[in-house]
């Protein structure tokens, strides 16, 4: 038996929402508003106040009034999520085919499931809310200006596919799943909490009945401080936990807890890159990045190619050159470790984006993707192949310029910091709703 997709929930009712509703761009199909009337403005604050308290008063239950919760919690998430067919709540943890990849073959090697040094396999699952949905001055991504027109939960798989193609306000499939959950988790938090804790159980239970550990992403298109999520992480700690973030002042916040740093793309001259045009990214976080590489961190990064990815970056300004590792054999970044050199890994994932290709990726994000020209050499019109069938590459390195030094960087409340010329870090006033 697989990961378990059933949960539970917790304390007290939101108010009915309003009949006012929007339409999608592309569909007949209207969806609700993503807060209610009488909901207050989320926070991020409001939020880890809410979970912490859910999850201590569920937890601190008799197991009889630990079950009526959770069904007082589920009947609540219920409203935002629907029932599936056979009665049962529409999942908040989920699986997309990378999630997948621990436990159904995917290793280093390509071949074999992960294993830990415990000798046990690895189930993963995550909580997929929308990505860069902006309600007030709250933000689900607050860094993702850059990135939003690539994100994966637009441009990728079934989210491209099912859930709207090339419109990217599109709300169909896949997406609307994502922005329902959303809705459950800023309007009833503590019902959310409380689901969601149940949720883990069931799918941390399945996964030791296999011989698993479970891994949980919950921010597999968010990127919400891990703050909100503590007292889950706490209260699971059997469980897991990771996430991706541009975040760059998060930090773990439980010892079951890991953070892999995400680069917001750079700027690429024509001269670096040999594209027919400089490519401008003002969102560059390049410079904090770095810092966390030097300090043996981890750090993902995309690249535009579809099909292979370099085996180092070299940073120009500092005539450093850190190694690539290949993060496309599997999602479970906790076992990554560290480079050779004690600095970290930077994580290399190919475009997957279906409204992008090689050729205009750069240019198309924005600068997000990063040029990536394997350089292959060609014979009579086809590519020469090593002895194994492999293409031969010729380019094993991407370039990074020097980027300038001064850039915005926001929380999920909005309140955002300037990192000026010099490096320092200056408060700014919460940019306006």
């Amino acid at each position: 038996m697989g990961i378990v997709e059933k949960g539970i929930g917790a304390l007290s009712r939101v108010a009915a929402e309003a009949p006012a509703l929007r339409k999608t761009a592309s569909a007949a199909k209207e969806i609700p508003p993503i807060l209610s009337p009488s909901a207050p403005q989320p926070s991020l604050g409001a939020l880890s106040r809410a979970f912490e308290t859910a999850i201590a008063r569920h937890t601190a239950l008799t197991l009889e009034e630990r079950m009526l919760s959770a069904q007082d919690a589920e009947a609540r998430v219920a409203e935002y999520m629907g029932r599936e067919k056979n009665g049962r709540v529409k999942p908040l943890l989920t699986q997309n085919v990378k999630l997948m990849k621990a436990d159904q073959g995917y290793n280093l090697d390509g071949v074999n499931p992960l294993k830990l040094d415990t000798g046990e396999g690895v189930e993963t699952t995550g909580l997929a809310l929308s990505p860069a949905l902006r309600v007030g001055k709250f933000n689900t991504c607050p860094n993702s200006e850059s990135c939003k027109g690539a994100c994966l939960g637009k441009t990728a798989g079934n989210y491209y596919q099912l859930g709207g193609g090339q419109d990217m306000e599109a709300m169909l499939g896949p997406r609307l799943s994502s922005y329902n959950r959303t809705r459950a988790f800023l309007n009833d938090p503590e019902a959310f909490a409380v689901h969601l804790h149940e949720e883990l159980n069931a799918a941390r239970e399945a996964a030791a009945q296999n011989g698993n550990r479970l891994g949980v992403r919950l921010n597999v298109l968010s990127d919400i401080h891990p703050k909100v999520y503590k007292s889950l992480m706490d209260a699971n700690p059997e469980v897991g936990f990771y996430d991706y973030t541009k975040n760059i002042n998060a930090a773990p916040v439980a010892d079951n807890h890991q953070l892999t740093y995400s680069s917001t793309g750079v700027s690429q001259p024509a001269s670096v890159t040999g594209l027919a045009k400089d490519v401008e990214n003002p969102h560059s976080n390049w410079h904090q990045l770095r810092k966390k590489i030097d300090a043996g961190h981890n750090v993902t990064m995309s690249f535009s190619n579809k099909l292979h990815m370099p085996e180092s970056v070299l940073d120009q300004e500092t005539g450093v050159a850190y190694p690539v590792l290949n993060g496309d054999m599997h999602d479970f970044r906790p076992i990554d470790g560290q480079a050779p050199d004690g600095r970290g890994w930077i994580v290399g994932l190919k475009n997957k984006a279906a409204n992008s290709s090689h050729a205009n990726a750069v240019e198309g994000s924005g600068g997000f993707f990063i040029h990536y020209d394997p350089k292959i050499p060609m014979e009579n019109g086809k590519q020469v192949r090593n002895p194994d069938g492999t293409p031969v590459i010729g380019n094993k390195q991407v370039v990074i310029a020097p980027q300038p030094r001064k850039n915005i960087f926001m929380d999920n409340d909005g309140k955002h910091l300037n990192i000026n010329e010099l490096g320092e870090v200056e408060q700014l006033p919460p940019l306006p709703e």
